[in-house]
């Protein structure tokens, strides 16, 4: 269907659901890099609202357990995005909702969780990613991933000092520093978003996907494996 790209524009992207009700979802279609320019306003800007317009279809389509692969995002946004598409509401000092992206963090003075989809407690997210990254911090998501984000080195301090600002505010919503966990800093954030507001158990992509492939039991009758990083095209 149509959702959000990282800029607000509109985009096609889809997700896949098994007979089971399992959904499985690539961050990539709806708040991939390779949908907008990487430049300085951009990433200030981008946000993850299209991955939790995924969610939501998910949800809609009756999953009741929701793989969430979230490798290659535009965003630096802590998943701010992704929760707003949930019904989370995230506030200034004036009760006004924060701007979209990094931008908005460096504003955020409340989260409010009364209005998350109720359907998200009753729903198993495991999260895919090839990295562990805390939030924050010279190994977090905007020292590590900001640069190739569009975000320039005099920028990253001060922006990292406002996810460490949101990294606090989520710290004090749930009673534990998601922050520190690893994952949570992958995909600008997103990672300590789906821990906190969708308690999404963490899991090193590929380890996961081999698994659900059973990929030890096909090899075993197989002549030859072929791999590919990233994708394999034709």
């Amino acid at each position: 269907g149509e959702v959000n790209n990282p800029l607000g524009e509109p985009t096609k992207a889809s997700l896949g659901i098994t007979d089971q009700q399992v959904a499985f979802i690539e961050m990539a279609k709806a708040s991939g890099i390779t949908l907008i320019e990487q430049t300085e306003a951009n990433a200030l800007q981008a946000s993850s609202y299209g991955l939790g317009q995924l969610i939501v279809a998910a949800l809609d389509q009756g999953a009741k357990e929701i793989y969430v692969g979230i490798g290659g995002s535009a965003t630096n946004d802590g998943g701010v995005g992704m929760a707003q598409a949930l019904g989370v509401s995230f506030k200034d000092a004036h009760g006004q909702e924060i701007a979209p992206g990094a931008a908005g963090l460096a504003e955020l003075a409340t989260i409010d969780i009364s209005q998350l989809d109720p359907r998200v407690s009753q729903t198993a997210f495991h999260m895919l990613s090839d990295v562990a990254n805390p939030l924050t911090g010279d190994n977090g998501a905007i020292r590590i991933y900001g640069g190739q984000k569009g975000l320039p080195e005099h920028r990253m301090a001060e922006v990292d000092g406002w996810m460490q600002q949101y990294r606090q505010r989520i710290s004090d919503l749930v009673g534990e520093d998601i922050g520190a966990r690893a994952g949570a800093g992958a995909a600008g954030g997103v990672g300590t978003a789906l821990m906190a507001f969708c308690q999404a158990d963490f899991y090193q992509g590929i380890d996961k996907i081999l698994e659900l492939l059973q990929v030890e039991k096909q090899m075993a009758t197989a002549d030859a494996v072929i791999t590919g990083e990233g994708f394999m095209d034709a």
